[in-house]
């Protein structure tokens, strides 16, 4: 019994450090982004780790909970952020011919690249792929 102990414990210490959580998402990185999302008079009140505001679990998931203003009104919020490894914390907003990210740095929004071209527009060729910022 004891070796199936160590193996056990070996398994697990293995799968811990194989694959590494995402770090806790903090309040004011959570207001920060909320900001950028043009909301005012931020109050965050709970982040939920782990889950999104569907209730999905994934270590990558944090839901943002508290109270804002937008144009004008008080509103509760409920906000879904991922991380990732190589932008951190964000709200991602895919839309038909553009990706709106926001982080702790800002906004940015990319824009479809050549790959993606029909071949229906008027230009003689593709356009080009917007550099990163």
């Amino acid at each position: 019994m004891n070796f199936r102990s160590a193996i056990l414990a070996i398994a697990s210490l293995i799968t811990t450090t194989c694959f590494a959580q995402p770090p806790d998402l903090e309040r004011p990185e959570a207001k920060r982004i909320l900001e950028f999302m043009e909301w005012k008079d931020v109050n965050v009140i709970a982040i939920r780790q782990g889950v999104n505001a569907k209730g999905e679990v994934a270590p990558i998931y944090a839901t943002v909970l508290g109270f804002a203003s937008r144009d004008s009104k008080n509103q509760q919020v409920c906000q879904t952020l991922i991380f990732d490894k190589d932008i951190g914390w964000h709200h991602l907003e895919m839309q038909e011919k553009a990706a709106r990210i926001w982080t702790k740095d800002g906004y940015r929004e990319t824009k479809i690249w050549t790959t993606w071209w029909n071949g229906t527009s008027s230009q003689s060729a593709p356009p080009t792929r917007p550099t990163a910022p």
